[in-house]
């Protein structure tokens, strides 16, 4: 006959929460038996994930959102003058239901900065000032402020205000970026319909054509540590009500494929 599991009280005082925690870790030492064992193992997990909460909360965690293939659809470009020219990053159009996940994490997570961190052509005339506008457009809610932007190539975490942070996240598109960011700090992958052809990222990652508010639950319980999720990549040419992947029929490519008219640039 199976014994249940008593749920334990967390205490309000976190002085009471770590007094708990040495308590059960000096008993699971001196368990004799499994069930024991698991009930104070159980309660000790617990335990452990109220402090995590609380230091959460304490601290304002900070997520770094890509734009390009992640706000934005990236448009690969058959010469590299395209991307010099004006109104291409401008017009981009808007992932929606990703931009719209954004706009539900700041609106209903005061404890989460989010900021912007992309990469941009610094020989461009247009591409900086043309990102800000696309934002101005399609995310005002992110200020220009918590607007970060790293030369095209460069590595991301370099260009953080005060550096990075392990409780720092990225949500980004390309592998590449998230390896470097991981560690010290998180990544998730945003799987986009294009990328994640090689299987390279192991860690984190989540579809674009999930709802906006199930998409952004995701991020968040990844962010706080509840779980950790492994989406399959969707299907490129699968209608879906968020987006019309039609945009991307012709062009099939993997991540390296996807940064390399970035990388690449003079």
């Amino acid at each position: 006959m199976s014994k249940s599991i008593p749920e334990i009280q967390i205490p309000e005082s976190k002085d009471k929460i770590m007094r708990q925690i040495k308590a059960l870790e000096m008993m699971i030492k001196e368990d004799t038996n499994d069930h024991d064992r698991h009930i104070h193992e159980t309660a000790l997990n617990d335990l452990q994930q109220a402090v995590l909460d609380e230091r959460m909360t304490e601290e304002k965690q900070r997520l770094l959102v890509d734009m390009d293939g992640t706000l934005a659809v990236f448009t690969p470009v058959d010469e590299l003058e395209t991307l010099y020219q004006p109104g291409y990053f401008l017009n981009l159009r808007p992932i929606d239901n990703v931009v719209q996940s954004i706009k539900e994490i700041i609106k209903n997570n005061p404890n989460i900065e989010v900021n912007i961190l992309s990469a941009y052509l610094t020989d461009s005339p247009y591409a900086l000032e043309e990102k800000n506008l696309w934002l101005d457009q399609y995310l005002p809610e992110v200020d220009i402020e918590h607007r970060i932007f790293s030369p095209c190539g460069a590595d991301k975490k370099d260009y953080l205000p005060g550096g990075i942070k392990e409780t720092d996240f990225l949500l980004d598109d390309y592998t590449h970026n998230l390896k470097l960011w991981q560690p010290p700090a998180r990544g998730i992958k945003l799987l986009n319909g294009i990328n994640y052809t090689r299987g390279t990222w192991e860690h984190d990652r989540v579809r674009y054509d999930k709802d906006p508010k199930e998409l952004a639950e995701n991020i968040l319980s990844i962010m706080r540590g509840r779980e950790q999720i492994y989406d399959d990549r969707p299907n490129a040419l699968a209608p879906n009500k968020y987006f019309d992947p039609s945009w991307n029929m012709h062009s099939l490519v993997d991540d390296d494929e996807i940064e390399a008219e970035c990388e690449n640039a003079p």
